[in-house]
């Protein structure tokens, strides 16, 4: 499982230095920035929770994780107009 969220946090700095070089807008440059920040988050609120014993802010992580999903579709979907445009 280490191994599997190792690559989703490579794949999401992958994909800012890509927007980067591929000289995409401004906004999804910022929406794909935003994403690295939602991952770090979601690691803090599996991992810190347990250890300064407020479990309750575990409950935090579907809802984060529901976040980076939706900005995930959002990104995806720009990516494909501006391919098709």
């Amino acid at each position: 499982m280490g191994r599997l969220l190792n690559l989703f946090g490579i794949t999401t700095v992958l994909l800012v230095l890509f927007a980067l070089l591929g000289r995409l807008p401004r906004r999804q440059i910022v929406m794909a920035s935003i994403l690295i920040q939602l991952y770090f988050l979601q690691f803090l609120l599996i991992e810190l929770p347990g250890r300064f014993g407020v479990i309750a802010v575990s409950a935090l992580h579907p809802v984060n994780a529901g976040i980076m999903l939706g900005l995930a579709i959002v990104l995806a979907h720009r990516a494909w107009k501006i391919q098709r445009a």
